[in-house]
């Protein structure tokens, strides 16, 4: 079943990588290779991304882009399931903006609810 979910894209990344079946695999961000799953790290809205990103401390730059995917949900469970992420399947880039103010505040009011 297709659905949509978002994602945080660095902007040195290809977009067009998220949509390479090769490339769509997810690690750990301390790059431990046993923790390999199939499939893209994202979450299924725009507040729970924030949420995430509250959490988990990941620095977000200037270039970092807001994605938006039509994807499948992956057999595998994110290592970070407990933290509101899922993996998916990209099967479409919906839009692919910078991130706006919008959503650092939405992280800051995730933060302060922590």
């Amino acid at each position: 079943m297709t659905t949509t979910a978002y994602r945080i894209q660095q902007g040195y990344h290809d977009l067009d990588l998220l949509l390479d079946p090769e490339c769509q695999y997810s690690s750990p961000w301390n790059g431990d290779e046993g923790l390999i799953r199939h499939g893209i790290s994202a979450c299924w809205s725009v507040e729970e991304l924030a949420e995430y990103f509250a959490q988990v401390g990941i620095p977000l730059d200037d270039d970092c882009r807001l994605v938006e995917m039509e994807c499948e949900l992956s057999d595998d469970v994110d290592v970070d399931a407990h933290l509101g992420a899922i993996l998916v399947i990209p099967t479409r880039i919906v839009s692919a903006n910078l991130i706006t103010d919008d959503f650092y505040t939405l992280v800051g009011d995730a933060y302060d609810r922590i």
